[in-house]
Protein backbone atom coordinates (compact mmCIF):
# COMPACT_ATOMS: atom_id res chain seq x y z
CA UNK A 1 0.00 0.00 0.00
CA UNK A 2 0.99 3.47 -0.36
CA UNK A 3 -0.29 7.06 0.44
CA UNK A 4 0.77 10.85 -0.76
CA UNK A 5 -0.39 13.90 0.63
CA UNK A 6 -0.35 15.16 -3.13
CA UNK A 7 0.42 18.14 -4.61
CA UNK A 8 -2.06 20.92 -3.54
CA UNK A 9 -2.77 19.51 0.05
CA UNK A 10 -1.10 19.93 3.82
CA UNK A 11 -2.27 17.36 5.73
CA UNK A 12 -3.44 13.80 4.43
CA UNK A 13 -6.80 12.61 5.32
CA UNK A 14 -6.77 9.42 3.70
CA UNK A 15 -5.81 6.28 6.16
CA UNK A 16 -5.57 2.55 4.98
CA UNK A 17 -4.47 -1.01 6.50
CA UNK A 18 -3.80 -4.13 5.38
CA UNK A 19 -4.92 -6.97 7.95
CA UNK A 20 -3.26 -10.50 6.59
CA UNK A 21 -4.49 -12.32 9.95
CA UNK A 22 -8.04 -11.20 9.10
CA UNK A 23 -7.38 -11.41 4.70
CA UNK A 24 -8.69 -7.45 5.09
CA UNK A 25 -8.05 -4.28 3.05
CA UNK A 26 -9.36 -1.22 4.27
CA UNK A 27 -8.93 2.36 3.22
CA UNK A 28 -11.09 5.31 3.73
CA UNK A 29 -11.16 8.64 2.82
CA UNK A 30 -12.16 11.39 5.37
CA UNK A 31 -13.84 14.65 5.03
CA UNK A 32 -15.02 17.95 7.23
CA UNK A 33 -13.12 20.85 9.78
CA UNK A 34 -9.40 21.24 10.49
CA UNK A 35 -7.76 17.67 10.56
CA UNK A 36 -11.17 16.02 11.26
CA UNK A 37 -11.41 14.38 7.64
CA UNK A 38 -8.00 12.58 9.16
CA UNK A 39 -10.16 11.60 12.58
CA UNK A 40 -12.95 10.15 10.89
CA UNK A 41 -11.01 8.47 8.24
CA UNK A 42 -8.24 6.89 10.87
CA UNK A 43 -11.56 5.97 13.54
CA UNK A 44 -12.82 3.97 10.22
CA UNK A 45 -9.41 2.01 9.59
CA UNK A 46 -9.32 1.19 13.10
CA UNK A 47 -12.61 0.40 14.58
CA UNK A 48 -13.28 -2.15 11.10
CA UNK A 49 -10.13 -4.14 12.09
CA UNK A 50 -10.97 -4.03 16.14
CA UNK A 51 -14.57 -5.12 14.96
CA UNK A 52 -13.67 -8.01 13.22
CA UNK A 53 -11.14 -9.30 15.62
CA UNK A 54 -13.73 -9.70 18.13
CA UNK A 55 -16.34 -11.20 15.97
CA UNK A 56 -16.64 -15.07 16.01
CA UNK A 57 -15.81 -17.17 13.65
CA UNK A 58 -19.06 -19.08 13.27
CA UNK A 59 -20.90 -15.54 12.03
CA UNK A 60 -21.44 -15.28 7.98
CA UNK A 61 -18.50 -13.13 6.65
CA UNK A 62 -21.74 -10.14 5.49
CA UNK A 63 -23.16 -10.16 9.14
CA UNK A 64 -19.58 -9.70 10.47
CA UNK A 65 -18.45 -6.88 8.02
CA UNK A 66 -22.04 -5.35 7.77
CA UNK A 67 -21.61 -4.74 12.01
CA UNK A 68 -17.38 -3.64 11.54
CA UNK A 69 -18.87 -0.88 9.47
CA UNK A 70 -22.04 0.10 11.35
CA UNK A 71 -19.33 0.34 14.22
CA UNK A 72 -17.06 2.36 12.74
CA UNK A 73 -19.88 4.39 11.42
CA UNK A 74 -21.43 4.88 15.18
CA UNK A 75 -17.94 5.87 16.57
CA UNK A 76 -17.30 8.69 14.17
CA UNK A 77 -20.86 10.29 14.63
CA UNK A 78 -20.47 9.95 18.61
CA UNK A 79 -17.01 11.46 18.52
CA UNK A 80 -18.16 14.26 16.11
CA UNK A 81 -21.22 14.93 18.48
CA UNK A 82 -19.39 15.07 21.20
CA UNK A 83 -16.26 17.23 20.17
CA UNK A 84 -16.40 20.64 18.67
CA UNK A 85 -13.62 20.68 16.36
CA UNK A 86 -14.78 17.07 14.96
CA UNK A 87 -18.42 18.26 13.96
CA UNK A 88 -19.35 17.39 10.65
CA UNK A 89 -16.75 15.05 10.25
CA UNK A 90 -17.40 11.71 8.25
CA UNK A 91 -15.56 9.70 5.93
CA UNK A 92 -15.79 6.90 2.50
CA UNK A 93 -15.25 3.42 3.12
CA UNK A 94 -14.25 0.49 1.14
CA UNK A 95 -13.25 -2.85 2.40
CA UNK A 96 -12.66 -6.22 1.21
CA UNK A 97 -12.63 -9.12 3.16
CA UNK A 98 -11.53 -12.81 1.71
CA UNK A 99 -13.38 -15.98 3.04
CA UNK A 100 -12.42 -19.11 1.54
CA UNK A 101 -12.63 -18.43 -2.58
CA UNK A 102 -15.13 -15.61 -1.96
CA UNK A 103 -14.03 -11.70 -1.72
CA UNK A 104 -16.92 -9.62 0.78
CA UNK A 105 -17.02 -5.86 -0.10
CA UNK A 106 -18.10 -3.17 1.79
CA UNK A 107 -17.95 -0.01 -0.16
CA UNK A 108 -19.60 3.63 1.28
CA UNK A 109 -19.17 6.82 -0.38
CA UNK A 110 -16.78 7.26 -3.48
CA UNK A 111 -13.61 5.29 -2.26
CA UNK A 112 -13.33 2.38 -5.34
CA UNK A 113 -12.21 -1.33 -5.33
CA UNK A 114 -10.99 -2.74 -9.34
CA UNK A 115 -10.05 -5.98 -10.16
CA UNK A 116 -7.68 -6.80 -12.87
CA UNK A 117 -8.42 -10.56 -14.19
CA UNK A 118 -6.76 -11.54 -17.53
CA UNK A 119 -6.12 -8.19 -18.32
CA UNK A 120 -9.00 -6.47 -18.42
CA UNK A 121 -10.24 -4.10 -15.66
CA UNK A 122 -13.61 -3.93 -13.88
CA UNK A 123 -14.53 -1.23 -11.20
CA UNK A 124 -16.73 -3.52 -8.92
CA UNK A 125 -18.43 -0.73 -6.52
CA UNK A 126 -20.52 1.77 -7.73
CA UNK A 127 -19.62 5.50 -6.22
CA UNK A 128 -22.26 6.91 -3.73
CA UNK A 129 -22.03 10.29 -5.29
CA UNK A 130 -23.80 13.50 -7.32
CA UNK A 131 -22.66 12.61 -10.30
CA UNK A 132 -23.23 8.84 -10.42
CA UNK A 133 -27.13 9.43 -8.64
CA UNK A 134 -27.74 12.23 -11.67
CA UNK A 135 -26.12 9.59 -14.03
CA UNK A 136 -28.84 6.82 -12.98
CA UNK A 137 -31.74 9.50 -13.30
CA UNK A 138 -30.87 9.84 -16.54
CA UNK A 139 -30.58 13.71 -16.07
CA UNK A 140 -27.10 13.83 -17.42
CA UNK A 141 -25.01 11.41 -19.97
CA UNK A 142 -21.60 10.61 -18.11
CA UNK A 143 -19.39 12.76 -19.96
CA UNK A 144 -21.96 15.79 -19.33
CA UNK A 145 -22.09 14.45 -15.55
CA UNK A 146 -18.39 14.89 -15.56
CA UNK A 147 -18.45 18.33 -16.75
CA UNK A 148 -20.71 19.66 -15.27
CA UNK A 149 -21.41 18.36 -11.77
CA UNK A 150 -18.78 18.79 -8.88
CA UNK A 151 -16.85 15.30 -8.83
CA UNK A 152 -15.92 15.37 -5.17
CA UNK A 153 -20.22 15.50 -3.61
CA UNK A 154 -20.43 11.80 -1.80
CA UNK A 155 -24.00 10.77 -0.89
CA UNK A 156 -23.02 8.66 1.48
CA UNK A 157 -20.78 8.70 4.12
CA UNK A 158 -19.83 7.40 7.59
CA UNK A 159 -20.48 9.12 10.51
CA UNK A 160 -22.48 11.87 9.30
CA UNK A 161 -26.49 10.67 9.49
CA UNK A 162 -27.52 9.10 12.23
CA UNK A 163 -28.30 6.01 9.57
CA UNK A 164 -25.78 4.55 7.41
CA UNK A 165 -26.20 2.25 4.16
CA UNK A 166 -23.94 0.40 3.13
CA UNK A 167 -23.41 -1.97 -0.15
CA UNK A 168 -22.09 -5.32 0.55
CA UNK A 169 -21.68 -7.81 -2.18
CA UNK A 170 -19.21 -10.74 -2.96
CA UNK A 171 -17.84 -12.18 -6.07
CA UNK A 172 -15.70 -14.88 -6.53
CA UNK A 173 -11.90 -14.55 -6.78
CA UNK A 174 -9.54 -16.79 -9.23
CA UNK A 175 -6.02 -17.44 -9.44
CA UNK A 176 -4.28 -14.45 -11.15
CA UNK A 177 -6.86 -11.40 -9.51
CA UNK A 178 -4.74 -8.33 -8.89
CA UNK A 179 -7.36 -5.84 -6.75
CA UNK A 180 -6.74 -2.55 -6.04
CA UNK A 181 -8.33 -0.32 -3.36
CA UNK A 182 -8.33 3.61 -3.87
CA UNK A 183 -9.30 6.80 -2.57
CA UNK A 184 -10.76 8.95 -5.30
CA UNK A 185 -7.06 10.78 -5.32
CA UNK A 186 -6.01 8.20 -7.72
CA UNK A 187 -9.32 8.13 -10.07
CA UNK A 188 -9.89 11.98 -10.51
CA UNK A 189 -6.62 11.96 -11.64
CA UNK A 190 -6.07 9.34 -13.96
CA UNK A 191 -8.99 7.48 -16.18
CA UNK A 192 -9.51 3.71 -15.83
CA UNK A 193 -7.41 3.09 -19.07
CA UNK A 194 -4.51 4.57 -17.57
CA UNK A 195 -5.06 2.72 -14.32
CA UNK A 196 -5.35 -0.38 -16.33
CA UNK A 197 -2.47 0.16 -17.84
CA UNK A 198 -0.39 0.54 -14.47
CA UNK A 199 -2.11 -2.89 -13.58
CA UNK A 200 -1.32 -4.99 -16.44
CA UNK A 201 2.19 -3.61 -16.65
CA UNK A 202 3.03 -4.11 -12.90
CA UNK A 203 0.53 -7.07 -12.31
CA UNK A 204 3.10 -9.78 -12.28
CA UNK A 205 5.81 -7.95 -10.43
CA UNK A 206 6.29 -6.70 -6.82
CA UNK A 207 3.68 -4.45 -5.71
CA UNK A 208 5.09 -1.89 -4.15
CA UNK A 209 6.69 -0.75 -7.06
CA UNK A 210 3.09 -1.25 -9.00
CA UNK A 211 1.36 0.99 -5.60
CA UNK A 212 4.66 3.79 -6.33
CA UNK A 213 3.89 3.58 -10.31
CA UNK A 214 -0.26 4.37 -9.44
CA UNK A 215 0.97 7.32 -7.46
CA UNK A 216 3.50 9.14 -9.06
CA UNK A 217 0.66 8.53 -12.55
CA UNK A 218 -1.34 10.70 -9.85
CA UNK A 219 0.98 13.41 -9.24
CA UNK A 220 2.27 13.81 -12.49
CA UNK A 221 -1.46 14.33 -13.41
CA UNK A 222 -2.22 17.21 -10.91
CA UNK A 223 -1.99 15.47 -7.67
CA UNK A 224 -5.19 17.61 -6.54
CA UNK A 225 -6.00 15.59 -3.71
CA UNK A 226 -4.62 13.02 -1.29
CA UNK A 227 -4.18 9.54 -3.54
CA UNK A 228 -3.94 6.49 -1.17
CA UNK A 229 -4.04 2.57 -2.97
CA UNK A 230 -3.57 -0.77 -1.68
CA UNK A 231 -2.91 -3.59 -3.68
CA UNK A 232 -3.62 -7.59 -2.76
CA UNK A 233 -2.72 -10.44 -6.10
CA UNK A 234 -4.21 -14.20 -5.54
CA UNK A 235 -1.28 -16.86 -6.32
CA UNK A 236 -1.12 -20.40 -6.66
CA UNK A 237 1.82 -21.12 -4.35
CA UNK A 238 2.95 -23.07 -1.67
CA UNK A 239 1.63 -26.68 -0.48
CA UNK A 240 0.69 -28.38 -3.72
CA UNK A 241 -2.47 -30.40 -1.71
CA UNK A 242 -4.47 -27.12 0.04
CA UNK A 243 -6.47 -25.27 -2.84
CA UNK A 244 -5.00 -22.36 -4.37
CA UNK A 245 -6.86 -19.74 -2.48
CA UNK A 246 -5.41 -20.94 0.97
CA UNK A 247 -2.02 -21.22 -0.34
CA UNK A 248 -1.13 -16.93 -0.59
CA UNK A 249 -2.40 -13.66 -1.23
CA UNK A 250 0.11 -11.22 -1.65
CA UNK A 251 -0.88 -7.91 -0.27
CA UNK A 252 0.93 -4.53 -0.65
Amino acid sequence: MASDTGLQRTNNEDAVAINTPLRLIVLADGMGGYNAGEVASGIAVREVQAALSAAGADQPPRARLDAAVRRAHQQIFDRARAEPDCQGMGTTLVASLLDDAQLWIAHVGDSRLYRLRDNQLTCLTRDHSLVEEMIARGQYSRDDAIKLVKKNIVTRALGVETEVEIDIQVTNVAEGDVYLACSDGLNDMIDDDMIAMRLRQGARGPLELLAGSLIQAALDAGGHDNVTVALSRVNALGDSDAPWYRRLIDHF
